[in-house]
């Protein structure tokens, strides 16, 4: 290779394609070298052929003036012509090692240098391949993966011998494996002429991890030599080594008519190859059974009664095959059936074939004590051995002896007299269900009933099914009639439900102790798990006799506020008879009840509760004196739902158009805004103005009446469609028709004035035009524009600039008994706002806040954040581009052109109704 010059090899990445500027070919391209670096190419610098992406290339390295690289003398590799012969630069390149091995590591480049190995300059290449620093393994890689393996390894290796090879260090991986099979008999000839031991052993060992996984060699390994020689060879290596799992292994896949495992195991007892490490599912059947037989037989002649001690392995074998155990326990001296026994119950726990061998043998007792030992009936139930037995008692009772289940069951029931056996013990679940499911011992728990201890009986109950209603109902009766201690209570709790009034009537003084005797954390820690155990009547008599708080009752609080607003409204209390005599034992008055620390915030919550229904009850028999209770009672007259009914109520007679009264109200409303005493957030807002879903959550629902055309398939026809919109939203789920059949106390905004005889001008058929659905839309915008309406350098709530004419409004006095005219400033109109704080920066400077006028656009129009204004001065909605409606009946809207009829055939095409234009009132 020249001093001054740099070949490599790559990989043409593109060259040519249409030039996207100039329409034509392109002359140049890129290749990418092997060491992933990027050389511009021109067609000029080709030596031969054209430049396709994907082609195998050697070229001259160059540096260009602007430091990036180029490539020249580029000359084609691959793919190539048959008669052409490697360029000399190819071949140098290929003797440096470093280079070879780069290239190797790419695949493309890898198979293009198989491909030359294939061809008929193969030996040309390999001969320029470098070994002066010995045998490299990335050529090993690219002649193993030649198609003349073989005869290119030879000449690389010079037909070196086998000790030759091995000094080499060469990676047995990378020698052809037709090699090595034609080579065999050399390789084992040097093995056995080695005379390092350790040597010959790691060499072994490395040879045996070759031949498992390489199954063509042992195929052809049992080809090459006959039987006699392998023999030869398993019995050198059985004397030479020791014995070993892979050793077993590759014998076991040359060989599967056992002769050579026969000759590798001559001599060689079960225990030894276990001890080994050597699977037994390896070895011959024939010769496993006869081992396991010995085993056996060994076991059987011990004259002691110490514990046989036997391998897990072959503990499973003897256990796989029925005639081992029965050989072990039948045919054996008691000493060794029991202490074989032992063994199986401490390895083989609940196994059924152990437990059919035992009741085969004349010994069956004596063995199935010992066997069960560490077991009881609810061990064997719930083992899966005896699932399929369960159905069927005969069957099952045949595994398990009369009396082994007699015995059993006395002791289940024994325990279930002594205190808490269910945590001593694993829950007998299949236990109590198999003896309920026996006639003999069903009528046996039925008897037993009587004497069961009161803490178990809670998980007793749990474990019944409905067809046990009358065990149920003894054990309910043996908790009624049994004397109950303050230790069990915690245990009885869960029962409380099914006991009924008359056991929580008999031992509220305990339940009282045992409350009276958790400390803080045990009541803190407990109380949570069991207060849902007590119902309500059980709750209010523990609170009357002072066992618990508002703070140990959690959100049970809710059902003492129930009873609370039933004794306000002097109902009658559905408790129990002996809640009573608790309130009468407690409190000797009214007000003794009120001052209870439990009952007295809730008495004062629900006094003004009561307040509101009293004044509910006066709106709607139109008695106009409710105005007063609200204006006098604080905790009522700042509540929106009150606050809105007392100022719009009386405005509605034939003196008042509806004009004068939205002015009045919504100047009502902001006057509260203003001096901070209504506040939009309040959920009487909301509970008169009720939402639909449609809209945030927090705006009421403003829905109208909308009919549409729908095409019917089955008719072909189209026919009108009865809808609700909201802000041009389908509305699921309209508010807006009034429901006078429901309680009064549940009347909305649309309730109350269908009540006071204010209808939709078409039945049933509310629109935008409506008083009610404008008094929606108005109270939603407040909302809306009240985020907006503090000012932004001192934070307080700004004024409307009071410029607009005052509206006139008649109401009735009904301290004065006459209609009464007043003057109201029309604070909805109001869409200049000022800061009112004297001391604020801001003081008195006015802006327009207001919602764009566009077609169902309704976005915020601040002047604070918008500057573009059209020639009328009115401002342009960033959203929608409206500004006035001289503009927009001149030429539609600036964004689109298109005007509110155009943009209303758009939403709603085929309606029968006519676009109007929404009134400016």
């Amino acid at each position: 290779m020249d001093q001054e010059s740099t070949y490599s090899i790559g990989v043409v990445n593109w060259f040519g394609g249409e030039n996207r500027q100039t329409g034509k070919v392109n002359n140049f391209g890129f290749i990418s070298s092997y060491l992933s670096e990027d050389f511009y190419v021109n067609k000029n610098d080709l030596t031969n052929g054209n430049l396709v992406e994907g082609q195998f290339v050697l070229f001259e390295e160059q540096q260009q003036k602007n430091g990036k690289k180029s490539a020249t003398n580029v000359h084609i590799l691959y793919p190539k012509l048959e008669t052409v012969e490697p360029p000399e630069h190819f071949l140098e390149l290929l003797s440096i090692a470093s280079g070879i091995a780069n290239l190797v590591a790419k695949f493309d480049y890898k198979n293009h240098l198989v491909d030359w190995l294939n061809g008929p300059h193969g030996e040309i290449v390999l001969k320029h391949f470098n070994k002066e620093m010995g045998y490299n393994n990335s050529y090993l890689d690219l002649i193993n993966r030649s198609d003349k393996s073989v005869e290119l390894f030879c000449i690389y290796t010079d037909n070196s011998s086998i000790a030759e090879l091995y000094e080499s260090n060469i990676d047995p991986e990378f020698i052809p494996t037709a090699y090595l099979i034609n080579n065999i008999k050399n390789i084992v000839s040097w093995w056995y002429s080695l005379r390092n031991v350790e040597h010959k052993k790691h060499l072994f060992d490395k040879g045996l991890s070759f031949l498992i996984r390489k199954s063509k060699v042992r195929t052809d390994l049992s080809v090459i030599y006959n039987n006699d020689e392998l023999k030869e060879i398993v019995k050198y290596i059985r004397e030479e080594f020791p014995l070993e799992q892979n050793t077993v292994e590759v014998i076991n896949k040359l060989d599967s008519s056992n002769t050579l495992m026969n000759e590798y195991l001559k001599g060689t007892d079960i225990q030894t190859l276990l001890n080994n490490k050597i699977s037994i599912f390896l070895l011959p059947e024939c010769y496993v059974s006869n081992e396991i037989n010995a085993v056996i037989g060994r076991i059987q002649q011990q004259n002691t009664a110490k514990d046989v001690l036997l391998d897990k392995e072959i503990l499973n074998l003897i256990v796989n095959k029925a005639s081992y155990i029965e050989s072990l326990l039948h045919d054996s001296s008691d000493e060794i059936a029991l202490s074989f026994t032992r063994l199986l119950a401490n390895e083989l726990p609940l196994n059924m074939d152990v437990i059919t061998c035992i009741s085969e043998s004349e010994r069956f007792e004596l063995l199935f004590r010992e066997y069960s030992k560490n077991f009881n009936l609810e061990d064997f139930i719930q083992s899966t051995i005896f699932s399929r037995y369960f159905l069927d008692s005969t069957p099952f009772t045949k595994n398990l002896p009369k009396w082994y289940l007699d015995e059993q069951i006395d002791a289940f029931f024994n325990d279930l007299e002594k205190a808490n056996a269910f945590i001593k013990a694993k829950t007998p679940n299949q236990t109590l269900s198999f003896i309920l499911s026996s006639p003999t011992y069903r009528i046996k728990a039925m008897k037993a009933c009587g004497s069961v201890h009161l803490t178990n009986i809670v998980r007793l109950v749990s474990l019944l099914s409905d067809q046990d209603k009358a065990i149920e109902i003894k054990l309910l009766e043996r908790v009624n009639n049994c004397p109950l201690s303050v230790s069990d209570i915690p245990s009885i709790l869960p029962l409380l439900p099914k006991l009924g009034n008359d056991f929580m009537s008999n031992h509220i003084d305990e339940m009282c102790s045992w409350l009276s005797s958790l400390d803080g954390a045990d009541k803190v820690e407990q109380l949570p798990n069991v207060i849902h155990f007590f119902d309500t009547s059980s709750l209010l008599a523990l609170i009357f006799k002072g066992a618990l708080t508002t703070n140990d009752i959690g959100n049970r609080i809710h059902e003492v506020d129930s009873f609370v607003l039933t004794i306000l409204r002097k109902q009658k209390a559905d408790v129990a008879p002996y809640v009573r005599d608790a309130y009468k034992n407690r409190f000797t008055s009214f007000s003794d009840f009120s001052s209870h620390p439990v009952f007295k915030p809730l008495i004062a919550e629900n006094t003004i509760v009561i307040k509101k229904e009293q004044i509910k009850w006066q709106v709607y028999n139109k008695d106009l004196s409710f105005v007063y209770e609200i204006e006098n009672t604080p905790e009522i007259a700042f509540d929106p739902e009150f606050f809105i009914l007392a100022k719009m109520l009386p405005l509605i007679n034939e003196r008042n158009t509806y004009t004068d009264i939205e002015s009045v109200v919504l100047h009502e409303i902001w006057q509260g805004l203003l001096n901070g005493s209504l506040d939009l957030n309040h959920p009487g807002l909301m509970t008169l103005f009720p939402a639909c879903g449609s809209l945030p959550s927090n705006l009421s629902c403003e829905a109208f009446y909308w009919k549409t055309l729908e095409y019917n398939a089955y008719t072909k026809k189209y026919q009108p469609e009865k809808v609700y919109l909201c802000r041009s939203t389908p509305c699921r789920n309209p508010q807006v028709e009034p429901d006078l059949n429901k309680s009064y106390l549940n009347y909305n905004i649309y309730d109350w004035l269908s009540h006071y005889g204010v209808n939709y001008e078409h039945y049933s058929q509310p629109s935008k035009r409506d008083f009610a659905i404008k008094f929606a839309g108005y109270i939603n915008r407040i909302k809306e524009l009240h985020s907006r309406l503090n000012c932004r350098c001192c934070g307080t709530l700004m004024k409307p600039n009071m410029k607009y004419a005052r509206v006139e409004a008649t109401r009735f006095d009904p301290k004065l008994n006459k209609f009464v005219t007043f003057a109201v400033q029309a604070a909805y109109r109001m869409t200049v706002f000022h800061c009112g704080n004297e001391s604020c920066a801001e003081f008195n400077n006015n802006y327009y806040i207001n919602h764009c006028l566009g077609f169902k656009c309704y976005e915020l129009i601040d002047s604070r954040d918008i500057e573009d204004k059209c020639d009328e001065g009115r401002y342009i909605c960033p959203e929608c581009k409206s500004c006035c409606s001289k503009h927009r009946d001149k030429y539609g809207h600036v964004n689109n052109g298109e005007s509110d009829p155009i943009k209303h055939k758009n939403r709603y095409g085929s309606s029968p109704f006519i676009y109007n234009r929404p009134n400016k009132d």
